[in-house]
């Protein structure tokens, strides 16, 4: 700093110039600090300046990046929230459509002595179904349900097929759809010919072994329920006694006879056939897929030589 007496240069630190003795107040180094700091030196303090405020924009451009990577990471997984709802949403529909069509392919069989149930296996109307319910007769009806409410909306005629020979062994049979049903007043019941909701469980087989404690559903038309409605029972597979017939504590009438037994996918197991009393509960007995693999192929190579 300059001494305001003698102009010459000194301390900013000393009371008296060296020079010339005279006193320097404190409002004299305090102003030349000031001027010092910020007018000598004003390049430095522009240079902090400049990057305090680069510091700032810098933290506040992160915390709105960052605060913008939140709010569309929460939005994403909002989205795919959704879309994996949507996709479950599709897969009960899918799911519910194919049991629908599998319900659908379980019928109702009604021959002059004796009654049942059978499943389409072919669109053309080609059933399969225990052969203890067709013997002897010569002409049977089949009646077709509604998906939603299992109650009858079209009649059927269909011829029996009946293999001495392979029926007896495994008490399989088919019977065949040629007309619809006419009453005496000439009311149709069915449309024919047609296309027939034929069994498919391509799509609903995971497991093709079914193991012992699961659980399984049996579909038919048993009397406890009047004979006439579809009717959906719940049961596990009790035993396996051998010769490829499984044991189901699920309930089991007459009338369930031919028709299908699923497990809990909707992927067929067999065919409920019959009904066997023990001491304390009733335990029903399923024809195997092994056992009607095995009459379809004997029934078809028996076609062939005929």
């Amino acid at each position: 700093m300059k001494c305001k007496k003698c102009k010459n240069y000194i301390s900013n630190k000393v009371k008296y110039c060296k020079y010339c003795g005279a006193k320097i107040n404190f409002l004299s180094r305090l102003k030349y600090k000031i001027n010092y700091y910020f007018n000598d030196n004003k390049k430095y303090f522009y240079g902090f300046f400049i990057i305090f405020v680069l510091i700032i924009v810098f933290i506040s451009v992160y915390q709105y990046k960052r605060d913008e990577m939140k709010k569309e990471q929460e939005e994403r997984l909002e989205f795919l929230a959704l879309e994996e709802k949507d996709k479950k949403k599709i897969e009960e529909r899918n799911k519910t459509k194919i049991f629908n069509r599998i319900t659908e392919s379980v019928v109702n069989v009604i021959c002059d002595e004796s009654g049942g149930s059978g499943t389409i296996i072919t669109e053309d109307g080609l059933i399969i179904t225990n052969s203890h319910i067709i013997i002897g007769e010569d002409d049977c009806l089949v009646i077709l349900h509604n998906s939603d409410t299992g109650v009858s909306k079209e009649i059927y005629r269909a011829t029996p097929l009946y293999l001495a020979e392979f029926s007896d062994l495994y008490d399989l049979a088919f019977l065949q759809i040629y007309s619809e049903y006419i009453d005496e007043d000439g009311i149709l019941y069915g449309n024919y010919p047609k296309k027939f909701s034929q069994f498919d469980d391509t799509e609903l087989c995971f497991e093709e072994n079914v193991k012992l404690g699961e659980s399984i559903r049996i579909l038919g038309y048993p009397a406890m329920s009047g004979g006439f409605s579809l009717t959906i029972t719940d049961g596990i597979v009790s035993s396996f006694p051998g010769d490829g017939l499984i044991i189901t504590s699920a309930k089991i009438d007459s009338g369930n006879s031919g028709g299908l037994a699923i497990d809990k996918n909707g992927c067929r197991i067999g065919i409920p056939s019959a009904v066997s009393q023990g001491d304390y509960e009733s335990l029903g007995i399923i024809i195997s897929n092994n056992l009607i693999f095995e009459f379809i192929d004997l029934a078809l190579k028996s076609f062939e030589n005929y």
